[in-house]
């Protein structure tokens, strides 16, 4: 067991010209050593750990070796890891158990690992501190472990005394990989593995043997051979991120964790062993030995990696073991064996590295901080004792900060500086850190006190230090209740100009008071760009009372120092002003700032006239803002007015005047020019009402501007000239919007005046009331000005107050009037509005009405009879006529009944008939026959009321024709060519018309002559129309002759005449014969069948009016009975007959042969005879 250690007397040996080396410790083992044992030493913070097999010693001080603790693991030690803190110790031994122990040796816990193959002697590959108290321990055959320590609860614990078994709640242990390699590995490293940028649990492990590395994850496993002549991985480290190897052989090489390649690094020579020394970004430094060259010679080198630089080398003996140990240390340790003639070592010594020359070594004392050392080794060889001092005095210092004790550290300070001399150190330590201001205050004291009572001393740094101390009692006033914690910042801040500008922005008091506090080490840093740059840095938020507070303090010193910036200056005193416009308090905070700056100024005084100055025109400039801040203050306070500073003093007056007009308030308007700007307009009055004409067209051109109309109104009363006056107002007027708003129709009132401009604001009125109707009724003001098209607009629209408008149009234009009258009466008669027509025709002028009803009833007429409107128009229109034909004249009347009549035959007759053929005789009568074929077009299916309704339609169609009712039945008479009907309706002309009045008997002498003509004809016709009863031909006669009566004697002869003739034949009729007429209102159907074959024949009946046609010539008529036996050749057939109308019709024969024989004499004779002429003409040739 190696637990036989006794410190070893300090022997220098020279090993090279700057490093020796001497022995500190031999570690010895009662027994013979057999076997070359496992040795592990590792140097962490101060404490010092070495394990020989299975012996641990532990140093809680590497300077007290006298001191070890020794811990008899049972089993060899093969891996071991030290925490950051050095108190806790992890090691792995080689029964597969892992002990965590403490500095003290104290044992705080054991686990034992189980063999993956179940066999047992597991052994460790490594172990790696993670931090955090989290270590990965890697056994040979694969596996991985972790094991989590709370390191200050385990301290805290160890503290209290509490046992071992109570240490195990606060480890944790868990298997991250449990793997199975065929060959044992003989080291490994831990790569992290990140997924979703967290890093995973189980890291990604490199691990190497003899044959291969091996890359392994929780899911699989990557193998990646070894060249041969590397004899295996001997160990693995990562460097600035990078992964590297060392092997058996002594080579380095690096490995690609991604790639999995290896790249080997060029070495002259080969590794036995390796420790890091110092890694940062700059410099890499490893300790290593070398494996024995030819000579067997093994060398101790200090490299820099990568490059393998050798900076130092040194010999070492055949058994070297190196310390893992960071380079901060002052020396450098390693274990060395000694054989005593042994082939195995029997013994160890631990020894320490360190440099040749004491002031070096000195030097290197001083830097780790072993300053008592230090201190005796300068006694002891006799050197300056002062850099001991100092470096006590700056350690002090750096421990001042961060020490509980702060007054007790400050004393040993305080003693430590008295024991300092050399007075260029303590100006230089003028500046330390020290939070406390006392302490800080008595610490520049006593540099001050020590430095002045120095000799050759540059007296800058006296100034220097005088200087700090000021600033401390300038401390005391601008932070009296030391709440500032950056108040160091001012005490050694070497440029007090930026710390004003820096306490700008949040105590401007306390920049003022540095400021004339330390002004004579500000102003020699100060030139004019400086100057300028301060006064720039003041924040543009900072109240007026700080600038003043501020300029106090600056103007006075600046100007004597430096006057050419007198102009800078006010610059920057009207660039404030300015910038003070945003306040709420603006312009009286304005004002107020400028006046105080000039009596500032005014009390600067200056021993001599400097031109650089340019006193006057600064201060001429400042009194010129004052002047326009003190007008902005009146219409601030008087009118409530926020004019821009800049505006005001840039624009002339004309401007001026324009912009208030148009910020003003309405209430306001009058007030400003008559209070306000008439004083600068005096004796140039008619400038200012100029700008007011100016602003009202302004206000006409940007009528979206609030209450611009009033604006205009309450502006236009301002202005003296009449003449001025009323232009303004028509400018207004013809600008004004549809419709004028009451202010603008206020100023209707201007139109009384004398002058001839004011006619003009009555034409404006009149346009005015057109453009309102025209927005009334949707019409675009910018389209074309037509008075006459917006009446017809108006109409067309048709609303309720149509006619009120259009009363208002007419009186804007009298020369729209009668087309005006016109077009309402015409579109009132359409719209079906007959009394409003008639009222607003009763409400025209006389002359006025007459003529609007002359040209209504012409228009109505004409567009009645051109027969392109509709029906339910004309009936509208007719309407109308109805209305005007009481306030028409005699012609005009007869005009409105001639259109109501076509209309009438037009409708009723289907007659195409207009007034020029209605006015036409000829075609009268060609329009009468047109209607007798309508009318029995009509009538054809209607035979049982044919004669009632046949002579009613004859009586409308005379009537509606103007002619007479027996010319008209003479005209259907010859048509039907009917006897039986001829006296049919022959027999009832005494009922429908007076055969006594004047001009009758030449009608009832036709009629009589064409009932006489058409019995001769029948006696000769062989066609029957099944028509028993005898037409009574001459009673009929008889009747109309006697009914008829005359005054003309040729009348009366032909009268006589045709009575005697017809006398014949009608007194064999009984005695009431005329009483049969009133009895015959149907007529047969087979007679009324043959009627209108025979129409159809003739052509009469096939065409209906303008309606169509219809065809009699196809007709079937039916039969009255299913017994009725139809012959075609119904002539052939025999009508029995009584005597009685035998006799008749052979009397009735004999007559109509006898006025043949007659007529044929007359015929040939060479005179006339009057009773015969129609008879003569309707009865065709004779013979």
């Amino acid at each position: 067991m190696w637990f036989c250690v006794e410190p070893v007397s300090s022997i220098d040996e020279s090993i090279v010209g700057v490093f020796c080396t001497s022995g500190l410790l031999r570690i010895s083992s009662k027994e013979t050593v057999l076997k070359t044992p496992n040795i592990n030493g590792i140097l962490q913070n101060n404490r010092l750990i070495i394990s020989i097999d299975n012996a641990l010693i532990l140093y809680e001080d590497e300077k007290r070796c006298n001191q070890a603790n020794f811990v008899d693991a049972v089993s060899p030690v093969e891996v071991i890891a030290v925490s950051a803190s050095g108190n806790i110790v992890v090691c792995g031994l080689t029964n597969g158990t892992i002990v965590v122990l403490h500095i003290s040796g104290a044992i705080l816990l054991t686990l034992e690992l189980q063999s993956p193959d179940g066999k047992g002697g597991t052994t460790f590959a490594g172990i790696f501190d993670e931090g955090n108290g989290r270590f990965l321990l890697h056994t040979t055959k694969g596996s991985l472990h972790r094991l989590i320590l709370d390191e200050s609860n385990i301290l805290e614990s160890i503290a209290s005394g509490q046992q071992e078994q109570k240490f195990s709640q606060y480890a944790h242990y868990e298997k991250l990989i449990e793997k199975l390699f065929k060959d044992p590995v003989s080291c490994f490293i831990p790569i992290r593995q990140y997924c979703d940028g967290k890093e995973t649990i189980v890291p990604f492990i490199a691990a190497a043997n003899k044959h291969s590395i091996y890359f392994s994850s929780s899911e699989n496993v990557e193998t990646v051979p070894l060249k041969p002549e590397y004899n295996g991985v001997k160990k693995m480290f990562t460097l600035m991120n990078c992964k590297y190897a060392l092997t058996y052989s002594g080579q380095l090489f690096e490995i690609c964790p991604l790639t999995k390649m290896m790249s080997e690094l060029p070495c002259m020579f080969r590794i036995e062993e390796l420790v890091i020394l110092e890694t940062t970004g700059e410099i890499i430094e490893l300790l290593i030995t070398t494996k024995p060259d030819c000579n067997g010679k093994i060398l101790m080198k200090i490299v820099s990696f990568p490059s393998m630089e050798i900076r130092q080398e040194m010999e070492m003996s055949e058994h070297t073991w190196l310390v893992q140990q960071p380079k901060n240390s002052a020396n450098i340790y390693y274990i060395a064996g000694l054989t005593h003639n042994e082939p195995i070592v029997q013994e160890f010594e631990l020894k320490i590295l360190s440099e040749t020359d004491p002031s070096l070594r000195l030097i290197k004392l001083i830097k780790i901080g072993r300053l008592d050392e230090a201190e005796e080794f300068a006694k002891q060889f006799e050197l300056d004792v002062q850099l001991v001092h100092q470096a006590r005095t700056k350690q002090l210092l750096e421990g001042l900060g961060t020490s509980l004790d702060a007054e007790d550290l400050f004393c040993r300070l305080m003693k430590a500086l008295a024991d300092v001399n050399d007075p260029l150190f303590l100006t230089s330590i003028r500046d330390a850190n020290i939070a406390d201001r006392n302490m800080k205050k008595r610490y520049l004291q006593f540099l001050l006190e020590k430095v002045s009572a120095a000799q050759n001393v540059d007296m800058e740094s006296v100034i220097d230090i005088n200087e700090r101390l000021l600033r401390m009692e300038t401390l005391k006033l601008i932070d009296p209740y030391e709440i500032d914690q950056d108040w160091q910042q001012f005490v050694y801040h070497d440029n007090l100009l930026q710390l004003c500008t820096e306490l700008f922005q949040k105590d401007m008091d306390a920049a003022c008071l540095i400021w004339s506090r330390h002004i004579a080490c500000i102003l020699p840093q100060l030139d004019d760009s400086k100057v300028a740059c301060l006064l720039r840095a003041i924040p543009k938020e900072t109240s007026p009372l700080h600038v003043v507070q501020w300029l106090l303090h600056f103007v006075g010193p600046i100007l004597h120092h430096q006057p050419q910036l007198m102009h800078l200056l006010v610059q920057f005193i009207v660039t404030r002003t300015k910038s003070f416009q945003k306040l709420a308090g603006w312009p009286m905070i304005g004002l107020t700032f400028i006046e105080d700056v000039i009596k500032l100024l005014q009390e600067v005084k200056f021993p001599l006239i400097d031109l650089r100055l340019q006193y006057d025109s600064n201060m001429e400039e400042l009194h010129r803002i004052a002047s326009a801040l003190r007008d902005l203050v009146i219409l601030k306070q008087q009118f409530n007015l926020q004019a821009s500073l800049d505006c005001y003093m840039q624009e002339d007056v004309n401007s001026t005047a324009f912009r208030l007009l148009q910020i003003t308030p309405l209430n306001l308007l009058a007030r400003i020019v008559t209070e306000f700007l008439y004083k600068f307009f005096i004796g140039k009055e008619q400038l200012l009402f100029e700008q007011i004409v100016h602003y009202v067209k302004f206000l006409t051109v940007n009528q979206h501007n609030s209450f611009w109309d009033q604006r205009c109104v309450a502006l236009v009363e301002l202005l003296y000239d009449e003449q001025q006056q009323l232009e303004t107002v028509l400018v207004i007027l013809r600008a004004a919007p549809v419709p004028w708003s009451p202010a603008v129709a206020s100023l209707m009132r201007y139109s009384a005046s004398d002058l001839p401009i004011a006619a003009e604001t009555i034409n404006e009125q009149n346009t005015q009331i057109i453009k309102c109707l025209k927005v009334k009724y949707g019409w675009s003001l910018k389209a074309l000005f037509n008075t006459q098209l917006l009446v017809q607009r108006v109409l067309k629209l048709h609303h309720p107050e149509m006619l009120a408008d259009i009363n208002a149009i007419v009186k804007t234009d009298r020369g729209l009037a009668f087309r005006t009258d016109v077009s309402v009466i015409v579109k009132m008669a359409e719209y079906g509005e007959v009394i409003a027509a008639a009222q607003y025709l009763d409400e025209l002028e006389n002359t006025r009405r007459d003529n609007c009803c002359r040209s209504s009833i012409s228009m109505m007429i004409r567009m009645i009879d051109g027969g392109r409107i509709s029906t339910d128009m004309t009936n509208a229109y007719l309407e109308a006529l109805q209305m005007l034909k009481r306030r028409a004249s005699t012609d005009q009347q007869n005009a409105i009944q001639q259109i109501v009549n076509i209309v009438q035959l037009r409708a009723e007759f289907g007659l195409s008939v207009s007034c020029a053929s209605y006015s036409h005789t000829t075609e009268r009568t060609s329009l009468l026959l047109n209607g007798i074929r309508s009318i029995f077009a009509k009538l054809q299916h209607n035979r049982d009321q044919f004669v009632d309704l046949l002579l009613g339609a004859m009586r409308r169609l005379s009537s509606l024709l103007g002619m007479n009712l027996l010319d008209s039945l003479y005209e259907v008479m010859v048509l039907l060519k009917n006897i039986h009907l001829s006296c049919l309706l022959a027999g009832q002309l005494t009922e429908m018309a007076n055969l006594r009045q004047p001009n009758a008997f030449s009608s009832v002498h036709r009629i009589v002559s064409l009932l006489l003509v058409q019995q001769v004809q029948s006696m000769h016709s062989n066609q029957c129309y099944a028509w028993m009863e005898d037409p009574l031909t001459f009673p009929v006669c008889r009747e109309l002759l006697y009914q008829t009566t005359t005054d003309c004697p040729q009348e009366v002869a032909v009268r006589l005449e045709l009575l005697r003739w017809i006398q014949l034949g009608a007194r064999y009729y009984p005695v009431g014969i005329e009483e049969e007429f009133s009895k015959r209102t149907i007529i047969p159907e087979t007679v009324f069948n043959a009627m209108y074959e025979q129409l159809a024949e003739d052509g009469i009946a096939k065409q209906n009016g303008i309606n169509g046609t219809t065809n009699f010539k196809d007709f079937k008529r039916e039969s009255l009975s299913t017994f009725d036996v139809v012959n075609d050749e119904f002539d052939q057939v025999s009508v029995p007959r009584n005597r009685q109308v035998q006799e008749q019709e052979t009397i009735v024969t004999c007559v109509g042969l006898a006025l043949q024989m007659v007529l044929l004499r007359v015929k040939g004779g060479t005179g006339s005879s009057g009773t015969f002429t129609h008879l003569l003409a309707l009865i065709g040739p004779i013979g």
